[in-house]
């Protein structure tokens, strides 16, 4: 285990790794699956809400079955580097339903968003909402996603047995 891991032990990783791999499940059946009692299961899932490590249940469903739309993978260059500016940029994304994924990234560009929209003139809209306003994005480039090739929980990468 790594520093990171350190205030949690055996039990809490299987918790943690076997609702992210089966999402939300009965208590009772979450105890069965990682060794404890009920009740010690529910403490400790409490206390890993608590911790903001578990952070919510949700569907994986195929938006695409359900209403048309494109997926565009977005790369944002901000005009000045700043936290005042990432932290406005930050709250300007945050209440933008049509990006469901952002990254702060290293290197020429500052942010990664992943946006969903109905097609690409609802796209131009919302990249239109976003250079208006009060943060300065000197520069965007658009990339159409073609096809998810893999989408995993971050439970894939805990190595327990």
């Amino acid at each position: 285990m790594n520093t990171r891991d350190r205030d949690f032990d055996a039990f809490d990783l299987k918790i943690i790794k076997t609702l992210g791999d089966r999402g939300h499940i009965k208590n009772t059946d979450l105890a069965n699956a990682v060794g404890l009692s009920p009740s010690a299961c529910h403490q400790r899932t409490v206390r890993l809400r608590k911790a903001g490590v578990l952070k919510g249940f949700s569907a994986d469903f195929d938006i695409s079955k359900i209403m048309p739309c494109i997926r565009v993978m977005t790369l944002v260059m901000l005009e000045r580097q700043s936290a005042n500016e990432f932290q406005r940029m930050n709250e300007k994304i945050r209440a933008t339903p049509e990006i469901v994924r952002a990254h702060r990234i290293s290197g020429d560009f500052d942010y990664a968003l992943e946006t969903l929209a109905p097609d690409f003139d609802s796209y131009r809209v919302m990249i239109e909402r976003l250079l208006e306003g009060d943060v300065a994005i000197r520069q965007y480039q658009s990339r159409i996603m073609q096809e998810v090739v893999k989408s995993e929980s971050p439970s894939s990468v805990l190595n327990i047995e």
